[in-house]
């Protein structure tokens, strides 16, 4: 009987330390888990602003590709304008030279 009682608290016992235990590593892993979801928030909260950083980079590029269409028509035109300036210049030229041509000429003549 008293080996049956000593058996009874051995359990008891055995059973009271498996229960400390076993709420020790609950507590463990509360506490890890609090420390990853609060590592995990960290790591959202980055994703969430190299998100809004990636939107707000490709909203500039597509500004500069407008501009840069914009500037690229742009410099067709005034490059068109160029080229009929220059050819008006170049026809005003050549009337020029023939003007100081005739002029040399007719005045090579009245000497």
């Amino acid at each position: 009987m008293k080996k049956l009682v000593n058996n009874i608290r051995l359990m008891v016992i055995l059973n009271f330390l498996l229960l400390f235990l076993s709420i020790g590593v609950v507590i463990i892993f509360f506490g890890k888990i609090k420390l990853l979801d609060s590592s995990l928030d960290k790591e959202r909260l980055k994703s969430e602003m190299i998100l809004c950083e990636k939107l707000g980079l490709d909203k500039q590029i597509l500004n500069f590709k407008k501009d840069m269409t914009f500037l690229k028509e742009k410099n067709s035109a005034l490059e068109e304008l160029y080229r009929s300036a220059r050819m008006k210049l170049d026809i005003q030229e050549k009337e020029l030279q023939k003007i100081t041509h005739t002029k040399k000429q007719t005045v090579y003549t009245v000497k």
